[in-house]
């Protein structure tokens, strides 16, 4: 018996019973099956360098539960059999993470390490890239670099998971924007989203959205009665004017007619895009040239590299002065692809990194203020509130062909932490417990509802 499966295998179980799972750009598998599949694997990164602005929750754990993500760490490198492990943080933030790094002091088996301030840092290849120097191949994983790469509120559950049998019932996450307080708020899965709007004080305006997700990958929100899911990670609140809820809400026709208009700028969003950086075989700018005559004449080598996307949208950033998504044009062409049958393929081979990288990385200030969103970044963010819901609605699907199956009936009564959904254990979902104690009121196919 091959004792590093096993341990591999145990650790997938833990996060499959107790409700872990993480959202990674770019990512295919969900993080149990991902150990389950893992092999030749000498490295563990925790990514706490964020991906998205303004999403802070993985700053606050790193401040104040330094001990419990240490150890869980060291659980994962012993059960993965890893020979080195690293934390990557922040630069901009150094100082922020003393008591953090100081604990780190004359240990040989994890290591912190400091990354520029540039978006996507957190980006999975980009970080692989960034710590270890490797590449991760085109149409690989970070396993085939010998990396698994792990966020930071994901450690933390899985040392509560495996240190005291805690499942993840609440999530930390940011709460940013046209607020009165923005804050930290470790919120009560289901929980909706208008609840932890005014437990941060309220809009500051009148007529505002919700962005969930970070400003360049999330998606607009107008129901405040929506709840928070497992990954959820940032509300952002914004003017319902404001031009980042422009750009995602905008439709694709749009975005396709206005390429036409301005296709001579298109460069831009090859010449800074982090991956084609790294020497990956992605150039937004001929997939933008290429929908405006027949996508079915392009040559394979740019159909694939629609599906090397991570969504990142730094592409948007350098798109012209119209200020549209090439990002989004990127999804929409792969969910077509899928559609139409079409399966990328890719060489294996390992890429060379652009020269041209180093003095092409976007500091994320300017970022945040191309995007009109820097001084929602100036504020200092509130102690950490916590919910109380006297109602929560938890979702069963977890992925397009995900759902879970329920394990209690309406009117039964459950307590927080209790198992409700579970998934199947070949299936890439992950089982679903109570956040409050209460009776189940109303249950389908897509849905639990408790009540207190």
């Amino acid at each position: 018996m091959n004792l590093m499966e096993t341990a591999s295998d145990r650790l997938s179980d833990i996060i499959r019973r107790y409700g872990i799972v993480e959202e990674e750009p770019g990512e295919k598998l969900p993080l149990h099956k991902k150990l389950s599949t893992m092999k030749n694997v000498d490295t563990i990164i925790i990514n706490g360098t964020g991906f998205e602005p303004l999403v802070e929750c993985d700053r606050y754990l790193l401040k104040t539960e330094s001990p419990r993500i240490i150890k869980g760490i060291e659980f994962l490198a012993e059960r993965l059999g890893a020979e080195r492990s690293f934390i990557a943080l922040n630069e901009k933030y150094r100082n922020a993470y003393e008591i953090f790094t100081r604990a780190l002091r004359n240990r040989d088996d994890v290591k912190a390490v400091f990354v520029q301030d540039f978006y996507p840092s957190g980006d999975e290849r980009v970080l692989v890239y960034e710590i270890t120097g490797r590449i991760v191949p085109e149409g690989g994983s970070t396993l085939d670099a010998g990396c698994i790469v792990m966020n930071v509120d994901t450690v933390f559950d899985i040392w509560n998971a495996f240190s005291e049998q805690i499942p993840v019932t609440r999530v930390f996450l940011s709460c940013a924007g046209e607020l009165k307080y923005p804050s930290i708020v470790h919120a009560h899965i289901g929980t909706t989203i208008g609840e932890i709007i005014s437990l941060c004080g309220g809009s500051t305006v009148e007529d505002y959205v919700t962005v969930i997700g970070g400003p360049l990958r999330g998606y607009v929100e107008t129901d405040f009665d929506a709840p928070v899911g497992m990954g959820t990670k940032s509300v952002l609140v914004l003017p319902r004017e404001h031009e980042i809820v422009e750009r995602l809400t905008l439709p694709l026709e749009v975005t396709v007619s206005r390429s036409k208009a301005q296709s001579y700028l298109w460069t831009f969003c090859t010449d800074f895009c982090p991956l084609h950086l790294l020497g990956y075989g992605i150039d937004p700018s001929t997939i933008m040239r290429q929908i405006t005559y027949n996508l079915h004449d392009a040559p394979v080598s740019v159909l694939n590299g629609v599906f090397l996307c991570s969504g990142c949208g730094i592409c948007d950033m350098h798109s012209g002065a119209l200020f549209f998504s090439p990002s989004a044009v990127n999804s929409a062409l792969r969910r077509r692809l899928r559609e139409e049958g079409f399966t990328p393929t890719f060489s294996g081979i390992i890429p060379s990194v652009n020269e041209m990288r180093e003095w092409r990385k976007v500091p994320r200030s300017k970022v945040m203020e191309r995007l009109r969103i820097s001084r929602y970044g100036n504020v200092q963010f509130q102690r950490c509130l916590e919910t109380d819901p006297s109602r929560v609605e938890i979702m069963l699907v977890q992925g397009p062909d995900i759902r879970l199956k329920p394990v209690v009936a309406v009117g039964e009564r459950v307590a927080e932490r209790s198992l409700i959904a579970e998934a199947p254990p070949h299936d890439g979902g992950a089982n679903v417990h109570a956040s409050i104690d209460g009776r189940v009121i109303y249950l389908d196919e897509e849905r639990i509802i408790i009540a207190k």
